[in-house]
């Protein structure tokens, strides 16, 4: 039957399973015996029609699930006849059923011998792709794979373009040692764009030179063009003679090719084809298929060059040579468009798309960036289409009769052509900004656009586009475009940029840039400096380019301006301005000059001042003057001011007896009654006669040193008030456009520095320009310092919340009831927190009062009395069993007696009541003994009631699993409903106000150390919102963290190299209720590392304690052991385990190999963006309860961050040695070369923009360490408690925090804090990190619940 041709018709397959089936619906199984054996017999027979094969494939998929031994599977068998797509989704579970209740051993070998025939020998995409799907599907089921080589697999997979499959295949013959795999993943990476990855590859292939030896075809690969084009000419330089044996001439010509085509050096590739061009056409090449013959391959790239140098008739000679594909299909429409053959364009056009809607269909699964160069040729086509209708309306021969023909070059056909390219302009221009910044796209699209504007028309996108190629590195094609622009190439003219010249402004300033990056040594860059600045001197008049009608230029100020005009925009001067204050900072910095900074101040003052609508422009002016006040340092002078201001007082004679000095510790330094009676101090005669001459002599001097100190200090804070000025105009003008770190440099500086007159007074006029949206991104420092002791200050952080509170109450609500809740009930900080409340309360009244109702009991529901008993009597033994503190134990307990005092007001508090009030009273009674009598056998029976109550409450605790809420808050739930408070963490002054409109009646206590709850409310757009309901917990400073995350996520997209790769870091909501509890964001689909190894390993049989099972049974004594056996002991654990789990965990949880790459790259730079952040941030405790994966993205999220600032690898006790989590389970879960790629890679570009915006970075962490709600921790880590007061403590704060920011200003500076050397290079910073990350003699010093091991 299988001869017949069509294997579809009703004489076939579904004849041969007519009357499987018996009346009671059972499987006759040799009936399905002789069907399966027909299935894999088709594969042996040689001459099947490709249409056949498919079809017969098709009709496969639905006749199996009849057959199944599967019942749930056969019962879809109808449905699968009127839902064929059902058939394809449900096809390789029926399968493996019958492949595992059917087939004998010997079948299975048969059948996996077929197919792999088929996978080689047939190249149909169906059927291929069914087979791997097939493949794919076996490995994840765990119970039986297909027995076929994983090459054979990868080649299949790359015929059928299905290279995330084929990466898989080929890293597992990588791990089976099998030879020349290097090579093929670097090609295969590359192919997916993973440029990181390919890179690691050469490195690993460099340090493990046994494995496979670098190749000179790899260069070209990794996207080193010159370096591939140094070899691939060394090689034609030997091998000249085609005809030589053993010759690979035609590569190393086609490889220099390409490597000329990236470089974009267009004149060298037409002389390399005309040179070989006839040889290749030569008949020894025939006889080769096209994918293999170097003349279509060369044709390929002779055509695209043709293009670049517009040789029209070249480009369809070598066009007609080129095999039928896409490339073809363009080629051909450009060259139709050029010969005015617009509907033969659009015909080549339309086979174009079609062409890559097929190979979309292929590779829109794996991956954005794969997918994103096919769209990049889609929208080249789109714009050719554009580029016809333009031709057709003004350049279109054949459609002028002899009246268009009179009106073909009238001036107003010139106009309307004029109006048309612009609109063509601008709609590009459009699409360009939504592309990536990419050379060779940019090219290409460019390339394109030329068709119709000249590069002269078109300044704005060229000019971008040289400033791409320059950030690139491609200084050879940044230069070559500008020459073009600029008409004549300035390195062999003196006199360009004299007056006469008629270069464009914007294009000198981009070529002054282009040569400072390429200027290598400091008399270059000198140099280039003083044509900046005589440019500048000559160009940049005191008189105004007029403003345009809106307040914002825009940002093409050149546009309509021919690049031959010497018109200047203001936007432009201040370019360059700012460019020439940067440059002078950096060669006096090279020099070796003190005051660099302060030197150049001008510049950006002039910077400001030629377009002061700019927010750029004063954002650096506000940066280089506090840069150039030094703040760090100002302590250290006003010390030394206060230090003679008190020995001159020494020196005054007494006061009248009706005059009182009162020192307001307020007023600034010098502003006081006393200070002018020290100026005058000298000019008493009698005075100096009575103190005598010496004493005369030291006053002079003490006056002296008091004048000089006040006038740095006066200097400096002019400097201060300037930066704060520049501050605030840089957030007006910016809006919300990277307002964040404007506005924590201010909240710094206002903070620090606001009790000074002249800074309070540029606060108190400027303030309120400040839109109260920008505030809200940090009502967590100013709730922080709303008792302040400077009245000035305090004063100003009152209004700004108060406005804040009048104009979006929601976002103030939860911050401020914290804050009430912080500290003794009569603290400054409590009492002001009140009083802002009430203030809101009289036009807010039920949102108040719905804020506090929700607060309080959910912090009610976040610690249950028994829970809070629990907890008590713990440290409370604590502190009498060792420390024998018995006033400590009853300060632990006290709070907890006047809480049970109390009436009970909910069920569970009265039960606790009814249930352990009198064992607690008893104890109580026998604690009043003993502190009357200090007889310990009093305490000790007291506590024989506490272990009683302590034991019992344990069991209790482990028994809950949810709390109903008419248990635990009744108030919840009869009055939570429809509020008009917003769901936690959902304000969006943007957006509309989500409320609460009802609370889920259960609450589920989660198993673990604090039992955190799982709380759901719905909001009032109808969806639901799930959080983590924590008590025990400070969450303050994770809220902080959150805020340093979405900076750096800003910064990170604000960089072509970082946004490029998407990198961001995980966030989500922070809401603390108190200072003990709080709400965290829910994050769906997310599971902990260590469930995730603890589920994967029970599933597998494996103890998850494996590793420290194996521990003991080396050494059950480890903890004691020296260091150096340590290591050893460590290693030899790791050396007999795989430590792979996580690695499976990612495919096996992957529905397809293209979901596991995707998944796997997001783990890769989540974790690597992660590594460096958290080192900056000196994040500790980094166990893998504390990360998270998503389960949909691969993404990490790091949760608990109250170990910040290196606190962990400070302790006494198990210091963590690591900067960061980098362990053996987590890099074998990464490429197969480890961290050689795309880890070390995105460390290398995160840690660039970290240390690019040192500034930013530090103004964030300034107000945390200075944050009083956080910086307690700092001092004494572990005490439970909170801030202290008084001028100790504010002296030992103020010393850590000092040290805090020059670790993290040293750590941003390359500074390795461990071995105290500076790395300038990124790369070695980087490098030392890891080395210290993943060392073992770092590693085997953690105490054994952070998992070193895994």
């Amino acid at each position: 039957v299988w001869t017949i041709k069509n294997l579809y018709s009703e004489d076939t397959v579904n004849k041969l399973v007519a009357g499987s089936y018996l009346l009671n619906k059972e499987i006759i199984p040799e009936i399905v015996q002789l069907y399966i054996m027909v299935f894999f017999t088709v594969w042996t027979i040689k001459n099947l029609y490709s249409e056949d094969l498919i079809l017969w494939i098709r009709q496969l998929k639905l006749e199996f699930p009849k057959y199944t031994p599967n019942t749930s599977l056969r019962a879809c068998s109808l449905l699968i006849q009127d839902c064929p797509t059902l058939a394809e989704d449900l096809f390789n579970a029926v399968f493996v059923s019958l492949w595992s209740n059917q087939l004998t051993e010997d079948q299975q070998d048969k059948l996996n011998e077929n197919l792999r025939k088929a996978l080689e020998h047939q190249n149909i995409t169906e059927v291929t792709m069914t087979i791997l799907n097939l493949a794919e599907f076996m490995a994840h089921w765990g119970k039986g794979e297909l027995d076929i080589e994983n090459q054979v697999f990868a080649r299949a997979a790359r015929r059928c373009n299905a290279y995330a499959k084929a990466l898989y295949y080929v890293e597992k013959s990588f791990l089976n040692n099998e030879s020349g795999m290097l090579a093929e993943l670097l090609r295969i990476n590359n192919t997916l764009q993973q440029h990181q990855a390919a890179c690691g590859v050469l490195e690993y292939a460099k340090l493990h030179p046994n494995v496979d030896k670098p190749q000179d075809s790899w260069y070209e690969e990794l996207q080193r063009w010159e370096d591939a084009l140094k070899c691939y000419n060394k090689n034609l330089d030997t091998n000249k003679n085609l005809q030589a044996p053993h010759t690979s001439i035609e590569h190393d010509v086609l490889g220099r090719l390409r490597c000329l085509e990236a470089l974009n050096r267009w004149d060298e590739m037409e002389s390399t084809v005309e040179h070989h061009w006839t040889d290749f056409c030569s008949d020894r090449f025939k006889q080769r298929g096209p994918d293999n013959n170097p003349k279509t391959q060369m044709a390929s790239l002779a055509a695209t060059a043709s293009w670049r140098l517009a040789k029209w008739n070249n480009m369809d000679k070598y066009t007609d040579a080129m095999p039928v594909n896409y490339h073809k299909h363009f080629y051909s429409a450009i060259s139709a468009i050029v010969h005015q053959d617009y509907d033969k364009a659009q015909e080549y056009i339309d086979q174009s798309r079609e062409t890559l809607g097929q190979e979309i269909a292929v590779i829109v699964k794996e991956g954005y960036h794969r997918f994103y160069k096919k769209m990049i040729d889609m929208h080249m086509l789109a714009e050719l289409e554009e580029v016809i209708a333009f031709k057709k309306t003004f350049h279109n021969e054949n459609k002028f009769t002899s009246i268009h023909r009179e009106f073909k070059n009238t001036p107003e056909k010139s106009k309307k052509e004029e109006e048309y390219k612009a609109r063509l302009r601008d709609i590009w221009w459009a699409r360009l900004q939504g592309c990536q910044r990419n050379v060779e796209d940019w090219s290409k699209i460019l390339e394109v656009h030329k068709l119709v504007l000249d590069p002269t028309d078109d300044d704005k996108a060229w000019l971008k586009f040289s400033s791409i190629a320059r950030k690139s590195k491609r200084y050879d094609l940044a230069q070559k475009i500008l020459v073009g622009l600029i008409g004549e190439n300035p390195s062999e003219s003196d006199n360009w940029l004299d007056d006469n010249s008629n270069v464009h402004p914007a294009v000198v300033y981009q070529y002054l840039k282009y040569q400072w990056n390429v200027a290598f040594t400091e008399d270059v860059r000198k140099n280039t400096f003083r044509q900046l600045t005589s440019y500048v001197d000559s160009h940049c008049k005191a008189d105004i380019y007029p403003q345009q009608e809106s307040p914002y230029p825009p940002s093409h100020l050149w546009s309509h301006m021919p690049l031959q005009s010497k018109s200047f925009p203001n936007r432009l001067k201040s370019k360059y301005k700012l460019k020439q204050g940067l440059w002078k900072i950096q060669l006096l910095k090279e020099e070796g000059h003190d005051g660099a900074v302060e030197a150049c101040l001008q510049y950006f003052e002039q910077a400001k001042d030629y377009d002061d609508a700019w927010y750029k422009a004063w954002r650096e002016w506000a940066i280089i003057n506090k840069q150039a006040a030094r703040t760090d340092s100002m302590n250290i002078i006003e010390s030394n001011y206060e230090k003679v201001v008190r020995e001159l007082r020494e020196y005054l004679p007494p006061e009248p007896a009706d005059y009182v000095f009162e020192d307001d510790d307020e007023d600034e330094l010098g502003d006081s009654d006393d200070d002018d009676r020290v100026d005058d101090l000298v000019l008493t005669p009698d005075l100096a006669n009575i103190q005598g001459h010496a004493q005369q002599a030291r006053i002079e001097e003490l006056l002296r040193q008091k004048k000089e100190l006040r006038n740095e200090l006066d200097k400096r804070y002019d400097m201060i008030t300037a930066s704060v000025k520049g501050f605030i105009e840089s957030i007006t003008r910016s809006m919300k456009q990277n307002s964040l770190q404007d506005i924590l440099q201010l909240l710094t500086l206002w903070f620090t520095h606001g009790h000074n007159s002249n800074v309070n007074k540029v606060l108190m006029d400027n303030i309120t320009r400040i839109p109260l949206t920008i505030w809200i991104q940090v009502i967590p420092q100013l709730i922080a310092r709303i008792d302040i002791k400077h009245s000035k200050v305090r004063g100003l952080v009152h209004r700004v919340l108060k406005d804040v509170g009048r104009d979006h109450p929601q976002a103030l609500i939860y911050p401020l009831s914290v804050a009430s809740k912080s500290g003794s009930e009569d603290s400054e900080r409590s009492r002001y927190a009140c009083q802002l409340l009430a203030e809101m309360n009289e036009p807010k009244n039920d949102l108040v009062t719905e804020g506090t109702l929700l607060s309080n009991e959910l912090i009610r529901i976040a610690i249950l009395w028994n829970e809070l008993w629990h907890n008590a009597l713990e440290t409370a033994s604590t502190k009498w069993f060792q420390d024998q503190d018995a006033e400590g134990m009853f300060a632990v307990l006290s709070p907890l007696y006047e809480m049970l005092n109390t009436d009970p007001q909910t069920e569970l508090e009265q039960s606790f009541k009814n249930t352990y009030g009198l064992d607690l009273q008893e104890a109580k009674v026998w604690c009043d003994r003993y502190r009357t009598s200090k007889e310990e056998r009093h305490i000790k029976q007291a506590w024989e009631h506490y272990y009683n109550v302590y034991r019992r409450i344990g069991t209790t605790i482990n028994q809950i699993n949810a709390l109903r809420l008419e248990d635990c808050s009744p108030k919840l739930l009869n009055k939570a409903k429809d509020m008009v408070l917003a769901v936690p963490g959902s304000y969006d002054p943007d957006q509309p106000v989500i409320t609460i409109a009802a609370i889920d009646p259960s609450v589920f206590v989660i198993k673990s150390k604090q039992r955190p709850r799982k709380l759901s409310m719905t909001g009032s757009d109808g969806k639901k919102y799930t959080f983590l309901l924590k008590g025990n917990e400070d969450l303050r400073q994770d809220e902080r963290a959150m805020q340093l995350f979405g900076l750096v996520n800003s910064l990170l997209a604000s960089y072509d190299h970082t946004s490029e790769l998407n990198l961001s870091i995980q966030r989500y909501s922070i809401i603390p209720l108190s200072p003990n509890s709080g709400l965290c964001g829910w994050r769906p689909h997310s599971d902990t590392l260590h469930s995730l190894i603890k589920e994967h390993r029970d599933r597998k049989s494996i103890a998850h304690t494996l590793e420290n099972k194996l521990l003991q049974n080396f050494c059950s004594c480890y903890e004691k052991l020296p260091l150096m056996m340590k290591i050893e002991v460590f290693e030899d654990v790791l050396n007999i385990t795989l430590g792979v789990d996580l690695a499976n965990i990612l495919y096996q949880r992957s529905p397809s190999a293209e979901v596991w790459f995707e998944r796997r790259k997001n783990y890769i730079l989540s974790h690597a963006v992660m590594s460096m952040v958290g080192y900056i941030l000196g994040l500790g405790d980094r166990h893998p309860s504390n990360i998270m994966m998503d389960r949909k993205t691969g993404n990490l999220i790091h949760v608990d961050f109250g170990e910040c600032f290196d606190v962990a690898r400070d302790r006494e006790k198990y210091p963590e040695k690591v900067p960061f989590r980098l362990t053996r389970m987590m890099q074998k879960a990464m490429e197969v070369t480890g961290i050689h790629g795309s880890y070390t890679k995105t460390c290398y570009a995160v840690m660039d923009v970290l240390r690019r915006n040192e500034a930013s970075i530090l103004a964030v962490l300034e107000t945390f360490v200075y944050d009083p709600l956080i910086n307690w921790r700092l001092v004494d880590q572990g005490s439970g408690g909170e801030p202290g007061v008084g001028n100790s403590y504010d002296m030992t704060i103020n010393k850590k925090a000092i040290e805090i920011l020059q670790k993290v200003r040293k750590k941003l500076t390359g500074y390795d804090d461990v071995t105290n050397e500076r790395h300038t290079m990124v790369e070695v910073q980087v490098q030392s990190l890891i080395s210290q990350a993943t060392a073992s003699e770092n590693l085997c010093q953690l105490y054994m619940g952070w998992c070193p091991f895994w």
